[in-house]
């Protein structure tokens, strides 16, 4: 009796050491397990969690379904027989039922929530564990996998895993399946069902930056479509600064041109960074937008978390003189809305149905061992508390806390409430503590069921590895047996190769020696046949010789005699033969001559290097330092006025011909025409005395009477010149004479360059004198003349001429004038309305002259137009201004 109580109290006192240190177990693992939970969480966070691996099964945790195999008695073995465990199966609709029969080793019932999130942990560990199990048939009640043993009858090589392991396993299997799933991201929609632009002012999005040229920058990111951010195509570095609404993983940008009138946007960069200013951004790609005008959507080959972006305008289409855009919008989600997707996702699986009770049926295990026996007496002691912390558990789970799944699809298109996040996250840890708990208690039990077996196929998987590397040897010596014969068969055929050429080599050596014996055989035999030629040859040259000797000295014999009648018949001839001769000079050596007497005395006068010119005149005598050499200057100037005439062809009536206009911008075209016609002093009448042959057309008149404007075509101008030019050169021969190189025409308007190219010979050889003396445009400085040009509008310079001293010119630059070319759009973005002394207008105000602004300034700007002509240059000077 002393004994039995002994052992009784003895087997009490040793339940309470088991007991409390199985408590502090407990307690020391909830904490562990308490913090690696948050671990989870953080990690969830900033990820997608460990949902959807493969993206074929629809739950979001992405559990792998646990399976303990059926174990059959081999015939011919002894090996040990393994009763049937729990299968811990995942199904479609995300909940975790457990339908067949479980190990009594875990006999405390689970709950949904802590099988869900046991299995969420451990599973995919304990899939890589049973790799080499092959798949079984589905069942109707449930899903069981067995395991067809090996002949031998053991089981496979992989042992479950220790608890240090399977921890640093989940997280591995975590960080692989986080970077499995960072491209995949829902955008945030809005009540209505559309995406959530961060772009948006509306949403509180603000353009913090952007270029100088650019104008209304903050129009991109508001509602109102007609307006938009325009910048001129030519300025450099475009770029806009905007800051989104929320920090916001960037997935999908939208952006687009709806103005007809401009250039579309084609390539641009997007940078993006989480502060600002900045000077570190981060690439968030380059695209190319297509030459619509709509809207584009483009999505970021990797998705990145920016709270500012900025969008570099690279290049555009078209020419036109402005680039807009007309909206851009941003696509992606922030971090609530990510970590609460990733929160619902991973719950919703374990509320879905309430309603799905878990059962569980307890089942002997038959084992062997003795120390198997002693772990389930362990584990059946332990089965009382274990219940009743799953009860506690689950009272807490389905009493304290309501449905937040329910509470968040009650609340679509909206944020979810603070609390009801919090009651997430709690009942998350929880799920987490209990189920982690029931995973390593699990992993424990298999280490010490399986150890004896795979330390068994570990001693036989070396003595494998072992014939595997001898294996593997012997295949390395046929290898490279292999690679030395084929190095041989390599040298023996570059051997035979090299043979063979040589042979060939030889061949062709012999036929070439026999073919020059040949050729030296047939040379002798041509030797031997020339030598009886060159005899004969020479017979007959000493013939001709004889016979040249005997005719020479008749014919010296001859002349003797006739020079002796010569000398007798001498006198009598002497006084006929005497004649006097008159040279008579063409029109062009008397052109010439006159031309050399003037060039004798320019270089004349250029001796003398007075800044006065010496010569008289009554009208100008040049001086001052303007000139190179006014002496020389003004002789040839005079004689210019002496030599030089103009003949004006007759042929022609107007208004197109002998015509032209005195009051516009072509003013000076219409005077020319109009001083050739009524001046003496340089026009001559007869074509003989003239040196250059004038065409008096009109290119104005030709483009008022001629030029349809429906048709845009130039063809009825060009065949009016050409039909003048053939009317000349048939009636006259001056044209035909020097093919049009001392005719001339004249021409201020902008077509005239065009106007002479219908006839080759005008264009390429005649004088063209053109206000538009654009090279572009063929005009030639060596042969051609440049004509200034100024508006008249009275026909008279009355009013033009002179203007106020420097001192009294209050304005230091003036321009006024339309946007005609790009200069001008810079000069009057820089200097309209931003100084007093530099006065730039596109239009002038009511009751301001311009001809009274040119006198009041010292400098008059004259920027370039669409074209080289330009009458500012000549309005400057008569107004004494600094063009």
């Amino acid at each position: 009796m002393q004994r039995s109580r002994r052992a009784l109290l003895h087997r009490r006192a040793l339940e309470k050491v088991i007991i409390g240190r199985s408590r502090f177990y407990k307690v020391s693992l909830s904490l562990v397990f308490v913090l690696w939970g948050f671990v989870f969480l953080i990690s969830l966070w900033f990820s997608r969690g460990d949902g959807h691996r493969d993206g074929s099964t629809a739950s979001p945790v992405g559990l792998s379904t646990w399976n303990e195999s059926k174990l059959d008695r081999d015939e011919h073995s002894d090996s040990v027989e393994l009763k049937k465990q729990a299968d811990l199966v995942y199904s479609s609709e995300g909940v975790c039922t457990n339908d067949v029969e479980t190990s009594s080793l875990n006999g405390e019932l689970l709950s949904e929530e802590n099988v869900d999130q046991a299995s969420a942990e451990g599973s995919a560990i304990y899939d890589s564990a049973v790799a080499d199990q092959p798949e079984s048939d589905k069942s109707g009640s449930g899903v069981k996998h067995e395991i067809d043993a090996p002949k031998n009858g053991r089981l496979p090589r992989a042992a479950p895993l220790g608890l240090d392991e399977f921890k640093s396993k989940t997280f591995s299997s975590k960080s692989k399946s986080l970077i499995g799933l960072a491209g995949s991201i829902k955008h945030r929609v809005e009540p209505g069902g559309t995406e959530y632009n961060y772009a948006s002012a509306a949403k509180g999005a603000k353009v913090l930056a952007f270029n100088k040229e650019a104008k209304g920058a903050s129009n991109i990111i508001s509602r109102d479509k007609d307006k938009y951010l325009r910048n001129p195509c030519s300025a450099e570095e475009k770029f806009v600064d905007i800051e989104l609404s929320e920090e916001t993983l960037v997935d999908t940008i939208k952006i687009g041109n709806l103005e007809h009138y401009s250039s579309n946007l084609r390539d641009f960069e997007l940078l993006g960074s989480l502060v600002y200013p900045t000077d570190e951004w981060v690439k968030l790609g380059n695209f190319t937008a297509a030459n619509i005008k709509l809207a584009q959507r483009f999505d970021l080959d990797v998705p990145k978390w920016v709270r500012y972006i900025k969008l570099k305008l690279l290049n555009h289409y078209g020419s036109e003189f402005y680039c807009t855009v007309s909206v851009i919008e941003i696509y992606g989600v922030d971090a609530v809305e990510r970590m609460l997707e990733d929160l619902i996702s991973v719950e919703s699986g374990a509320y879905v149905s309430d309603g799905v009770t878990v059962d569980q049926k307890p089942v002997t295990s038959h084992s062997d061992s003795p120390e198997g026996d002693d772990f389930f007496d362990i584990n059946k002691e332990m089965e009382p508390q274990a219940a009743v912390e799953s009860n506690v558990n689950n009272e807490v789970i389905k009493n304290d806390v309501p449905d937040p799944i329910k509470e968040v699809l009650h609340q679509q298109g909206s944020r979810m409430p603070g609390d009801t996040v919090l009651k997430i996250l709690m009942q998350k840890v929880r799920s987490l503590d209990f189920s982690l708990s029931l995973l390593e208690r699990y992993l424990e039990e298999s280490n010490l069921r399986y150890g004896s077996i795979f330390k068994e196929f570990d001693r036989d998987m070396d003595g494998k590895e072992l014939e595997l590397q001898k294996i593997k040897e012997n295949m390395r010596n046929l290898l490279e047996s292999q690679e030395v014969i084929a190095k041989d068969v390599n040298n023996l055929m570059s051997w035979q190769s090299l043979v063979s050429v040589q042979l060939d080599n030889l061949v062709r050596d012999n036929a070439i020696l026999r073919s020059e014996v040949e050729k030296v055989g047939e040379k002798q035999v041509s030797v031997d046949n020339k030598g009886a030629v060159i005899f004969v040859v020479c017979v007959l040259f000493s013939l001709l010789a004889l016979a040249r000797l005997f005719i020479d000295i008749l014919v010296e014999k001859q002349e003797v005699a006739v020079l002796n009648d010569k000398e007798s018949g001498e006198i009598n001839a002497t006084a006929a033969s005497e004649t006097i001769t008159i040279k008579r000079y063409s029109r062009s050596e008397k052109l010439e001559a006159s031309l050399a007497g003037v060039r004798a005395s320019i270089r004349e006068a250029a001796r003398v290097r007075n800044l006065t010119s010496t010569h008289e005149d009554p009208d100008y005598v040049p001086q001052g330092p303007i000139y190179r050499n006014a002496n020389a200057f003004h002789r040839s100037y005079l004689e210019m006025e002496r030599l030089f005439k103009i003949y004006v062809y007759q042929e022609g009536d107007p208004p197109i011909f002998h015509n032209g206009p005195c009051k516009s911008i072509y003013s000076t075209e219409g005077m020319f025409i109009h001083e050739m016609e009524m001046d003496n002093t340089y026009k001559t009448t007869n074509p003989d005395d003239a040196l250059v042959y004038f065409l008096p057309f009109s290119v104005v008149m030709l483009v008022q009477y001629l030029y349809e404007a429906e048709s845009q075509s130039t063809e009825s101008i060009g065949r009016a010149v050409v039909d003048y030019v053939n009317v000349i050169s048939d009636k006259h021969p001056f044209w035909n004479r020097s093919l049009g190189a001392d005719h001339f025409m004249l021409s201020c308007h902008d077509w005239g360059p065009r106007t002479s190219s219908y006839v080759p010979q005008l264009y390429h050889k005649s004088i063209r004198v053109l206000c538009n003396a654009n090279t572009s445009e063929g005009f030639n400085p060596s042969k051609d003349v440049s004509f200034p040009e100024i508006h008249l509008r009275t026909g008279e310079t009355k009013g033009l001429l002179g203007g106020l001293s420097p001192s009294g010119r209050s304005v230091l630059a003036f321009f006024a004038g339309r946007l005609h070319g790009h200069i001008r759009y810079l000069l009057l973005n820089e200097w309209k309305e931003k100084d007093q002394d530099v006065q730039v207008y596109d239009q002038l105000p009511n009751g301001v002259s311009y001809e009274s602004m040119l006198k009041q300034s010292k400098f008059c700007l004259c920027p370039s137009g669409y074209e080289v002509a330009s009458p500012r240059i000549v309005e400057a000077i008569y107004a004494e201004c600094v063009p």
